[in-house]
């Protein structure tokens, strides 16, 4: 089922008598085709409701709305207008008064969020995805519930998730923000976020030859004062043709090294940072903006290497922010507890330069956006953490861009949508109110999965990373047992043909999902599995990773994977199967004498890193690394050829390389083969890599799997 796919609305009679109350809707803005307006009228005309004077009991026959923002009130009704003035950032006001239901925005947005606001808390609509939302055929409104007031804590709220793409949906869930692929063209509805400033948009690859000294460790010299000029220039001529009210995201390049050159070495031991060469450039490029675009806001990226703040660093430019990411969490927890802690000291080292701190956070697991990622409760805990902080004005979720019907994102959407605007709400009671209209009558079997979840992920001592593996213990077989019974439950109570049932093969798919990688998966789940793929034309498995080039995946006959040699009952391993690699040039095939029955296949005459696994994949400790590996050489190979490398594997980070001879594997069976001895520390950069020798002896190298045993 593709993006074409219709609203799904569901009539629910609240009340039987007849409803008389007439109406009329007014607009007081100088625009045609008021957008506040039309979508007020296109949910009014669904619905019959009655406005009930709460002294009398009786039924107000005539009512107006007036709809309006702020500035278009003040002449009209001083005394809204002084109500709603007091509110900064996105708010609305509503209010009845003489028969008329007032509806007012602070702006163009925020009046259809006012417009929104009134038909959730008064006529009982419901917008639970872009294909699903409730809407009552009949309600009753009592004229002394009819006020409402309401700012939104956050001045920046956006949730990267791939169905809030449709700005209307966007609307329904008070959201504003556009960044990066999002903010194409200026929209008043919305927050433009730029991002196309990173260090080599700004000063082309190309003037290597030219200016040498520019490029250090991947990233430029930012401490140079000619790099500073000539990068605040070209940003420059970037934005000349965007309004004067936007916000700008400057970037580093996404890689762990930073430049240690003399220049940059001497701002870094001055202010004991090394954000600082890269705050210094920043800070320059927002200075020389500033006086031809004084309501633009530019934001500096404090993220891995630049996340800390420098000491006792000169005063910021006024419109300079920090965009403050914390990708190193475990996710399992908030911000205030375990080894997070340091990154919230981090966050807060910023509060002492900038007003102007947004947050980029993650709620996806992007190894795998279908697996179960039970962080939503964390994430609403972190949400209240920023509340707390005064300087963080705007919040960024990332979550799964790259396809819809990621993990639960629906119910991310609309859960955390809500927090953004008022931190204080309850998580749990949201989660419970968006299961009961999602799920209808199947909505507490869906609470004790939730249950069943969290508590796995308790009682193994699990962390949920950005990039987590499916092998990841919480996991495990007896969980997977009791959540499938649980949703088995919920199936078979529920109609097929009702919307409800679609909804829980949506959820039931992070568990398809599982037993399905890890080859436990039975037909008849399978088969569930890949019509959910193929109906709700999910795109990607995980960043990067589309459906499409692993389609024949789908198809290979998995099995359990059987134990490597080495391991027994007492060892303490764990094994990373070829779907939880990083790959690259590469094809994942049907191999019946690997663990799986799968493996991962490179051609022999390449030279690519075509298989990796992240470090930060391990825990911390002392582990011995190893990969499942074979190949099969060409025929009539020569005597000399067999002295020839069958593969190289090494260590990125670590300085090890290695590999193995043709004539070790010539026997084209399986070897366990040893990469090296490591200690891994919390969030321990680098990759595990194989790569083939780039060799036509070799014609292709096949890998398993990657296990590592604890010392």
């Amino acid at each position: 089922m593709n993006k074409l796919t219709i609203i799904f609305t569901l009539f629910i009679a609240l009340n039987t008598n007849v409803f008389a109350t007439n109406y009329k809707i007014s607009s007081l803005e100088n625009i045609a085709n008021n957008k506040a307006s039309d979508i007020l009228a296109s949910y009014l005309k669904k619905i019959d409701f009655d406005i009930e004077d709460s002294s009398s009991k009786e039924s107000i026959t005539q009512i107006e709305f007036v709809l309006s923002t702020k500035d278009n009130i003040k002449t009209s009704n001083s005394n809204i207008y002084n109500e709603i003035n007091q509110l900064k950032n996105d708010a609305y006001f509503i209010k009845l008064e003489n028969n008329k239901i007032y509806i007012i925005g602070n702006n163009q947005r925020s009046l259809i969020y006012g417009v929104y606001a009134f038909l959730e808390e008064y006529l009982h609509c419901k917008f639970l995805s872009n294909n699903f939302e409730i809407i009552p055929s009949k309600t009753t409104i009592f004229t002394k519930d009819i006020y409402l007031k309401s700012e939104s804590r956050f001045k920046y709220r956006e949730i990267f998730i791939k169905e809030l793409d449709d700005k209307e949906f966007t609307l329904k869930q008070a959201l504003n923000g556009n960044f990066g692929h999002r903010a194409k063209e200026s929209n008043a509805l919305f927050l433009n976020m730029y991002n196309n400033f990173t260090p080599y948009e700004l000063i082309s690859k190309d003037k290597k030859n030219l200016f040498p000294e520019y490029f250090c460790a991947g990233q430029l010299d930012f401490a140079l004062k000619d790099v500073q000029e000539k990068a605040s220039s070209s940003f420059q001529k970037k934005i000349k043709n965007l309004d004067n009210n936007n916000l700008f995201y400057i970037a580093h390049e996404d890689i762990e090294e930073y430049c240690t050159s003399v220049f940059s070495n001497e701002l870094i031991n001055k202010y004991n940072s090394k954000a600082a060469p890269f705050l210094e450039y920043t800070n320059k490029i927002a200075k020389d903006i500033n006086l031809n675009y004084p309501n633009s806001k530019v934001y500096m990226e404090a993220y891995q290497w630049s996340r800390k703040a420098p000491e006792n660093f000169p005063t910021l430019s006024d419109n300079l922010g920090i965009f403050f990411s914390d990708i190193e969490s475990d996710f399992s927890k908030s911000l205030d507890n375990g080894q997070n802690i340091e990154i919230l000291n981090d966050l807060k080292s910023w509060q002492k330069y900038s007003n102007e701190i947004f947050i980029w956070h993650y709620i996806t697991n992007f190894n795998a956006y279908l697996q179960p990622f039970p962080n939503i409760k964390t994430t609403a805990s972190n949400i209240k953490i920023f509340d707390n902080i005064k300087n963080i004005k705007g919040v960024f979720l990332q979550g799964a861009y790259g396809t819809q019907y990621s993990e639960l994102s629906n119910l991310r959407i609309w859960t955390l949508s809500k927090l953004l605007w008022n931190p204080n709400l309850d998580i749990d009671s949201l989660i419970k109110e968006f299961s009961y209209y999602y799920y209808g009558d199947a909505y507490k079997y869906v609470l004790s999965y939730f249950e069943l979840l969290e508590k796995s992920i308790d009682d193994t001592n699990s962390i949920l990373k950005v990039k987590t593996s499916i092998n990841s213990e919480y996991l495990n077989d007896e969980f997977i047992k009791k959540a499938k019974k649980i949703l088995d439950l919920a199936l078979e109570n529920t109609n097929k043909n009702s919307i409800y049932y679609k909804h829980l093969i949506e959820l039931y798919s992070g568990i398809d999902y599982v037993q399905f990688m890890k080859g436990t998966i039975s037909k008849e789940d399978k088969k569930r599995f890949k019509t959910f793929i193929k109906e709700n034309n999910i795109l990607q498995f995980a960043e990067g990773l589309d459906v499409n080039s692993i389609s024949n995946y789908l198809d290979i006959q998995r099995q359990k994977p059987t134990l490597p040699n080495i391991i027994n009952q007492n060892t303490k391993w764990i094994d990373f199967q070829e779907y939880s690699l990083k790959l690259c040039c590469s094809t994942l095939v049907q191999d019946n004498l690997a663990s799986s029955n799968s493996a991962v296949r490179m051609d022999g005459n390449r030279s690519d890193w075509g298989i990796q696994l992240d470090l930060n994949a391990i825990p911390k400790g002392k582990w011995k690394v190893y990969a499942n590996v074979r190949i099969t050489k060409q025929k009539n190979l020569s005597a000399i050829n067999y002295i020839k490398p069958a593969i190289y594997y090494g260590i990125h980070g670590k300085d090890i390389k290695n590999g193995s001879l043709i004539n070790t594997l010539k026997d084209e069976k399986y070897h366990e083969v040893e990469i090296a001895t490591i200690n891994i520390e919390d969030n321990e950069k680098g990759q595990i890599w194989i790569r083939p020798p780039n060799d036509e002896s070799v014609e292709y190298i096949f890998v398993d799997r990657i296990f590592v045993i604890k010392e």
